[in-house]
């Protein structure tokens, strides 16, 4: 029985895509006295966030609670030197909010500006993700069959052979660094003298690689 002849190539393909959308990043750490006053506070500062979109011409439905957390706090006791437990010590207040905006959003510099200005404790934060990262990788995977096809081509071609059926191909055969996210952030406060906040997030990359055997056949 003759052995078939094959021809194994590795395709790879990188791109680099720019982020799509900018989230504007909320976040509230403050301390009560009491549960009921942190709870008052939580409701205003909900609706600060949505005022802050509906003041920029936006439907207020894009902010999103992510985080909300009202926990007694407590703090040790001693006594004559040595600890001898805890007290309580009033309540922290914890929420976060997530606005997606697309990049170059210009109401981003009015949300920004009115959060700082009317939410109490606020922390406000950018970041920039791919919104949509798998249809890159898609097409990353594509270009790298593609480009594993080429060079298998110019290669048959220099032995005097062509192309014949694939017989396998193998995917994830090196590393993939994904974009998904942003991990970097950017705390911001109010805009001054009306200056826009400039941000657009940086260039990632996609990287894909396939492996495909082909069988060799001699020219007709």
């Amino acid at each position: 029985m003759s052995q078939v002849n094959t021809i194994r190539i590795g395709g790879s393909a990188t791109l680099k895509v720019a982020p799509d959308t900018l989230r504007i990043r909320i976040e509230v750490n403050s301390h009560f006295t009491s549960n009921e006053a942190a709870y008052e506070q939580a409701k205003a500062n909900s609706l600060q966030v949505s005022a802050s979109l509906k003041s920029a011409g936006l439907d207020e439905t894009l902010a999103k609670t992510i985080n909300f957390d009202i926990s007694e706090d407590s703090k040790p006791v001693y006594e004559k030197g040595r600890w001898v437990g805890y007290i309580k010590n009033g309540y922290d207040l914890n929420q976060l909010f997530y606005i997606d905006l697309p990049v170059g959003n210009k109401e981003a510099n009015d949300i920004v500006k009115y959060c700082t200005e009317n939410v109490p404790y606020a922390e406000v934060k950018l970041d920039a993700y791919i919104a949509e990262p798998r249809k890159h990788k898609l097409e990353a995977i594509s270009l790298a069959v593609k480009d594993a096809k080429e060079k298998a081509e110019i290669i048959a071609q220099s032995l005097g052979c062509k192309l014949g059926p694939i017989l396998e191909v193998n995917y994830g055969c090196a590393e993939t660094r994904s974009i998904c996210y942003d991990e970097r952030d950017y705390s911001v406060s109010a805009a001054t003298c009306g200056a826009p906040l400039a941000f657009n997030g940086q260039e990632e990359e996609i990287e894909e690689a396939v492996i495909v055997i082909w069988q060799l056949q001699n020219p007709l």
